[in-house]
């Protein structure tokens, strides 16, 4: 009789080894040109700097409407306390324990709430935009 060929190709089962070996693309970079290079690299910079300007747009207003918030609270209560960082004493006493990085750093959290985070998203998704948009223009040379 006739030997059944095995189909999974395994060394157990006597399957075909002289078949060669599947080709895979893993990288599609090779496979597309300098001006499909070139258009990803815009529509992902116009897609960076939709999403940034939008994100600190919303985040601007949403501080807006809780800035307002608070300052019909504070006008009914005028005994509102104040930032630590307005103290001389905090200030004085977190350089004494921290140094001055102690007392950058938590002046760089100013950086990290409200409209001053809008303003930080803002610029780093210009930049981003603006060196994709540099990177595809150098890619035309």
């Amino acid at each position: 009789m006739a030997q059944a060929s095995n189909s999974l190709g395994s060394a157990a089962s006597g399957g075909d080894f002289d078949a060669p070996p599947r080709q895979y693309n893993l990288n599609p970079l090779h496979s597309i040109s300098f001006a499909q290079l070139r258009s990803r690299i815009n529509w992902l910079g116009v897609v960076v700097l939709v999403a940034g300007l939008g994100s600190a747009v919303l985040i601007w207003r949403a501080q807006d409407r809780i800035e307002r918030e608070n300052e019909a609270e504070q006008s009914a209560d005028a005994s509102a306390p104040l930032s630590p960082l307005d103290s001389r004493k905090q200030v004085r006493d977190v350089e004494m324990y921290y140094g001055k990085l102690g007392v950058l750093t938590e002046e760089a959290e100013e950086l990290l709430h409200g409209k001053p985070l809008a303003k930080t998203i803002a610029v780093v998704t210009v930049l981003t935009a603006a060196g994709l948009f540099l990177v595809a223009a150098r890619l035309g040379d």
